[in-house]
């Protein structure tokens, strides 16, 4: 199968906001489990504090982690991103990063409703993201020289 390349073009400015904001710090590391405990336990307080303060944090997080995300992308080889499907998985993160930058600081319990509709939305246009990868990897077979920085990444982006 040949692969379907063609030009993935940001302005400058957004890459270098995306690496602004990707050189901030490094992302707070929390497995499922502990994200599931600190829910729980923001549940059984059931304050609205305590949910706004969950929902700046989230806020804070994911978009650091879209942005370390792209980052990562753009250290690929130039080929890898000519490639037709992780040039789509590359503009998802980027529209997904820009949706949730858009929001406002949460500060209620309506910010927090919000938050929780646009993530909902974010996991939806998101559900092809893994499909894409494979398909990817299928497509960039034919460049070896591609191959150990785009398993490193895909490594990385899994994690």
């Amino acid at each position: 199968m040949a692969a379907a390349l063609r030009p993935c073009r940001a302005p400058l400015a957004t890459l270098a906001r995306i690496d602004r904001l990707a050189a901030q710090r490094p992302p707070q590391n929390v497995t499922l489990n502990e994200l599931q405990e600190r829910m729980a336990k923001t549940s059984k307080t059931a304050t609205p504090a305590a949910f706004v303060r969950e929902a700046r944090w989230l806020q804070e997080e994911l978009p650091l982690r879209m942005a370390q995300l792209l980052a990562d992308f753009n250290r690929l080889p130039f080929v890898a991103l000519r490639c037709e499907p992780l040039a789509d998985v590359w503009s998802i993160y980027w529209q997904e990063l820009e949706a949730l930058s858009a929001l406002p600081r949460a500060e209620s319990s309506d910010h927090v409703v919000r938050l929780k509709d646009e993530l909902l939305l974010s996991q939806e246009r998101r559900s092809g993201v893994i499909e894409a990868f494979r398909q990817a990897v299928g497509e960039l077979r034919r460049f070896p020289d591609v191959q150990s920085s785009l398993e490193a990444f895909l490594d990385k982006a899994a994690r």
